[in-house]
């Protein structure tokens, strides 16, 4: 059985703005996720959700899917979010020192039904 990786499906980004301005002045993140199996062999869809708030109280919410074999599923989570703070400007040494102490943990996992991740769809 071939373990093809979780793959980026596609994404809805919504931003007050293209980038955080003066982000040193403070940034902070959440996540939450849901997935199911999908298939046969360990694949699965995974929809991880994260949310920027910056120090002037702008929102920055990335809404992504990600499809393929669950063996790196928290690795995917990780990326997920460390790849929005990125794309956002919040600095490489900010989101260094931001991603330090992350973790996947059980309390972030929204079950399937609540989660509702029809809404990515068109």
């Amino acid at each position: 059985m071939i373990k093809s990786p979780l793959r980026p499906q596609g994404k809805f980004d919504f931003h007050p703005q293209e980038e955080i301005q003066e982000s040193i002045r403070g940034v902070e993140y959440d996540f939450f996720y849901t997935g199911k199996r999908e298939g046969t062999g360990g694949q699965i869809e995974l929809h991880v959700t994260s949310i920027v708030r910056d120090w002037a109280e702008n929102v920055y919410i990335r809404k992504a899917w990600y499809m393929g074999h669950k063996e790196n599923w928290k690795g995917c989570i990780e990326n997920h979010v460390r790849t929005h703070l990125l794309e956002i400007s919040a600095g490489r040494m900010l989101v260094m020192r931001l991603m330090q102490d992350f973790e996947v943990t059980e309390d972030k996992f929204k079950p399937w039904e609540k989660y509702n991740p029809s809404h990515f769809r068109l």
